[in-house]
């Protein structure tokens, strides 16, 4: 955990909404990215789970019919070479980011097929669900690649692995995968919403500790969800988005 004083009479907790932090809405992976400590004074900071990874598998092809059917054969394929590969796993469905993230998707619930060396949270792949977009510029799918982390592996080794994983995939016609902007994951981060209530209770008594006796102490935003912000390549932090006010 770490303190920050903003004021020894006043201290605002202050989150920035960013591109770099995403909340969680309920149980599952939740993704972090970006850098930097949060303007909290209670949190905790761990080793990431996962990388996660946008893929996406896109066709050009001049007819629909034929875009789609590139497109729905390489995902197959896709899925298959995830199937017999004991670090990668295939996360399909929506991410759920920050309010106010301009690159914001519909919320829903995550589904994971994998090899079994990572942890499944899905029933069987064929229900997973999958965003698929078609146009006249093109037909796509988008679902993400999860890498588990270890002691002997960060953002920046997973990312390569990854990278070769796709480039071993190939493609088909016009159709291609390619990948996004790796980001750190935690699993289920409201698991950390106890011992995050307890440390917020900890500052508020060193707060009063500080201050005379007529002082009254107020907390506010304890029923926000657990955030999550990315520190390095290896680490992210999980906290509350609260604020504590003074007055007399």
């Amino acid at each position: 955990m770490g303190i920050h004083w903003k004021s020894i009479l006043l201290f605002q907790a202050i989150f920035v909404l960013s591109a770099s932090t995403v909340f969680a809405g309920g149980s599952g992976v939740v993704i972090a990215s970006g850098l930097g400590s949060p303007h909290v004074a209670a949190y905790f900071e761990m080793n990431a789970d996962f990388v996660v990874i946008p893929l996406s598998v896109n066709s050009r092809a001049a007819k629909s019919v034929d875009r789609l059917r590139e497109v729905e054969k390489l995902h197959k394929r896709v899925v298959s070479a995830v199937n017999g590969n004991s670090k990668i796993g295939l996360l399909s469905g929506f991410v759920s980011l920050s309010p106010g993230e301009v690159e914001s998707y519909p919320r829903s619930n995550y589904r994971v097929y994998e090899s079994s060396s990572l942890r499944t949270t899905a029933a069987s792949q064929r229900n997973a669900p999958t965003s698929i977009s078609v146009g006249s510029n093109g037909s796509e799918v988008r679902s993400h690649l999860l890498i588990k982390l270890d002691e002997s592996t960060n953002v920046f080794s997973a990312t390569r692995d990854a990278t070769q994983f796709i480039n071993g995939v190939g493609d088909i016609g016009h159709a291609k995968a390619s990948l996004g902007r790796a980001s750190l994951g935690i699993d289920h981060p409201e698991q950390y919403r106890g011992k995050l209530l307890e440390a917020i209770a900890q500052e508020v008594e060193l707060v009063k500790s500080h201050l005379s006796p007529d002082a009254s102490v107020q907390v506010s935003g304890l029923e926000s969800p657990v955030m999550v912000r990315q520190k390095d390549a290896r680490v992210i932090t999980v906290f509350i988005n609260y604020a504590i006010s003074i007055s007399y």
